[in-house]
């Protein structure tokens, strides 16, 4: 649909700026590319993202013609207390028949709470029965879905709408976060073990908070990523229920675990496999006590990349690395495993963190520390040969103190005939040391900017929190 010439004329004469003569497209292209800067998946750069077209649409009836007439500028949708009916009903219908990513949630976003908004009151149970009767004609259209709190507490009428979104046709769902108690939705609706969204035949990333194994079934065939944590209801997972899940997923290539979510202890003293030969990607996060123990049990000869974050030390690597080196030889020792990722605690775990890591994955050619302290990290990596096969080492958050500890690292590296090949830095610390004096012939490695870091925590739940995943401040 194009704006008319006489709307384009009548703009042209009420207004002295060139900017009044810009046609249609331009004008689209222009307001994209400014969109566009704003490219994370936080509530945050969605916001933005949606300040963008609604600042514009208040420029004047052309540009405002011009907002309405795109209706992807819409497809977006974030929800949260105190919603606004009318305004949800006119973003939706603004979308047209585009795929959405919609998100609802019963808090506010925590960048909101940073900013010191009110905090509004909870959402009532008519408040949550209101939105959904409003959204629910809207569901078929979701590529992304992410409905976190809202069947917490209420009664059957609300536990209703869960169950029709079990029952709803979702041909184009791609990824799914659901934060729920389903052991409430039981008390009302009775019935078997169930295929989660039985109609959703391209889910492939599923993100479960508090949700119990014995409730659902993952999707089989189509699932590439799961992350499972606890939520608004702290539920615990079987983890003998969940290995069954995961031996069927026939292309699960990634698996997070958050904190403590996963009930090791029922398998203690034993050590049953659970075998996933599609799993490439590994992330243990959060307060997960017994990493060591889930590495004992999983037999994934495809794993390429492992994250810890944070990293204990000792406890975390300890019976996995004895038991790989012992006499009861732990057959999934992950032979294809390249990449590795830590978040040490804190100072005092650094060392330690290394030198298990280290022992317990000799083949790592490529390490990332999320957090680094400035002598610890020199007086580890300068006295031990930790990682012989280390071709790139990524840092981040590191400023001009860190440049002759990393010289010296690098130094020790090439000395014992181990060199590194790349020093990565994040964006910031690479502008900061790459014009350091002592690192401007860069004799003994590369230096490089990525955010390897960064880029990971971003696809991380709860994103908005830097710091969430790299220990307490020191």
């Amino acid at each position: 649909m194009k704006a008319s010439n006489n709307l384009g004329n009548k703009e042209s004469g009420s207004m002295n700026s060139p900017i009044s003569e810009i046609s249609q497209e331009l004008l689209s292209y222009i307001l994209d590319i400014v969109r566009n800067e704003f490219e994370g998946d936080t509530d945050e750069d969605r916001e933005k993202r949606l300040k963008v077209v609604t600042v514009a649409s208040h420029v004047s009836s052309f540009w405002r013609f011009v907002v309405l007439d795109h209706p992807l500028w819409w497809t977006e949708l974030t929800i949260f207390p105190t919603w606004n009916l009318a305004a949800i009903d006119v973003h939706l219908k603004q979308s047209q028949q585009c795929l959405l990513d919609l998100r609802i949630s019963r808090t506010i976003p925590f960048y909101r709470r940073l900013l010191c908004y009110t905090t509004p009151l909870p959402p009532s149970e008519k408040d949550c029965l209101d939105l959904l009767e409003l959204i629910f004609p809207h569901l078929h259209r979701c590529r992304v879905l992410q409905i976190d709190g809202i069947f917490k507490h209420g009664t059957k009428a609300l536990f209703k709408y869960l169950e029709r979104l079990f029952n709803t046709p979702l041909p184009d769902l791609d990824r799914l976060t659901l934060d729920v108690w389903l052991d409430k939705h039981r008390l009302h609706f009775d019935g078997g073990r169930k295929l989660l969204f039985t109609s959703a035949p391209l889910l492939r990333d599923l993100r479960l908070l508090g949700v119990e194994m014995k409730y659902i079934s993952l999707p089989s065939t189509s699932l590439t990523s799961l992350h499972l944590s606890r939520g608004s209801h702290p539920a615990i997972i079987s983890y003998v229920e969940l290995a069954k899940e995961l031996e069927a997923c026939e292309n699960l290539a990634e698996l997070a675990i958050y904190n403590d979510v996963l009930d090791m202890l029922e398998l203690y003293p034993r050590h049953p496999t659970c075998r996933i030969p599609s799993l490439k990607t590994l992330l243990l996060l959060g307060n997960m006590d017994m990493v060591s123990e889930l590495l004992v049990t999983l037999d994934a000869p495809n794993l390429e990349e492992l994250v810890i974050a944070p990293a204990a030390g000792r406890q975390d690597l300890e019976l996995y690395q004895n038991m790989k080196d012992g006499s009861a030889v732990v057959k999934p020792h992950f032979p294809s495993l390249r990449w590795l990722t830590v978040a040490p605690l804190g100072p005092e775990e650094f060392a330690e963190v290394m030198e298990n890591a280290s022992a317990a994955f000799p083949l790592i050619e490529h390490l990332t520390i999320a957090n680094t302290y400035l002598e610890e990290f020199c007086d580890a990596f300068t006295s031990n040969m930790f990682f012989t096969k280390l071709v790139d080492l990524a840092l981040t958050d590191v400023d001009q103190t860190f440049a002759d500890a990393i010289l010296a690292v690098g130094k020790y590296r090439l000395e014992n005939r181990v060199p590194l090949k790349n020093l990565i830095l994040d964006s910031h610390s690479f502008k900061i040391l790459s014009k350091h004096p002592s690192l401007l012939e860069e004799p003994y490695f590369k230096l490089k900017e990525g955010n390897l870091w960064e880029a990971r925590r971003r696809t991380l739940l709860n994103n908005e929190v830097k710091d969430l995943y790299t220990g307490p401040p020191f």
